[in-house]
């Protein structure tokens, strides 16, 4: 799969990145996502002929954080689809009157009638460990670690207890199969380290140090070009402060370095 097919549209890039980029990690159902997306290809080279996914039509006050931006393309993308019956996103889990959470997306399959919930996550790392373990992937924020995420999606976000699906009726008692994915990029420092429990084709790139230069070939992205590093400055979106920035060449070679090394 490339990572920069010829589209004309950032919106469409993105969707197709997030649809059809490998997975950081093996989850539970996690190609099932890759595969929807490698035979929705013709759909959506149409859909970016005639621009039919546009920024304007999506949540504007979701789509200034990352993750909702990827949420609403996501969104978006099963209301569109023949094959999708999207019957709920963003549903929220109450116990005891608390919210214990949110479930990502619930949908039926028409094509197999099976009932999926499905756990989206994109995210960007980079490596300031040597150990060999997924802890060693920290996010630009320092609370975050590949491992903490892929231990929270795997032992909390999948495993939903059966009940919580009730209160979505129009699955008629029907109980989803969980399934996950988790999209981005890791930033390698070492790329000698062997970590067994990464996807062997993850998209990744190089950690700079704070003596590195950024070559001149190299684009700054806003933090929202992170997903496909197309059309990097996105001047339709507001400025994001960020801990850390990427930046990608011509080749679609990428590298991290964050803001308090410069």
């Amino acid at each position: 799969m490339s990572e920069h097919p010829l589209f004309l549209n950032f919106e469409t890039a993105d969707l197709y990145a997030l649809l059809c980029s490998p997975n950081l990690v093996e989850l539970p159902g996690g190609e099932y996502l890759n595969q929807l997306g490698d035979r929705s290809i013709d759909m959506l080279l149409e859909w970016d002929r005639k621009h039919a996914l546009k920024l304007a039509d999506l949540n504007q006050k979701k789509i200034r954080r990352l993750g909702f931006y990827a949420e609403e393309l996501l969104s978006w993308f099963f209301h569109q689809h023949p094959r999708i019956n999207l019957l709920a996103s963003n549903h929220q889990v109450v116990e005891n009157k608390q919210t214990k959470g949110e479930l990502d997306f619930v949908f039926i399959d028409r094509e197999d009638q099976q009932a999926y919930h499905l756990e989206f996550a994109v995210k960007y790392y980079i490596q300031t460990g040597v150990t060999g373990g997924l802890d060693d992937f920290v996010g630009f924020n320092r609370k975050d670690t590949l491992g903490k995420k892929t231990k929270r999606m795997l032992e909390q976000q999948l495993s939903v207890h059966p009940q919580v699906f009730d209160k979505i009726k129009a699955l008629n008692g029907q109980v989803p199969q969980s399934i996950g994915a988790m999209k981005g990029r890791l930033f390698y420092q070492d790329s000698g380290i062997e970590y067994p429990e990464l996807k062997t084709n993850h998209w990744c790139g190089k950690l700079l140090s704070s003596e590195d230069s950024i070559p001149t070939d190299y684009n700054l992205c806003h933090k929202h070009a992170w997903i496909s590093g197309q059309d990097t400055q996105r001047s339709s979106f507001p400025p994001i402060l960020t801990k850390g920035e990427l930046y990608v060449n011509p080749e679609n070679h990428w590298l991290a370095k964050e803001k308090s090394a410069l």
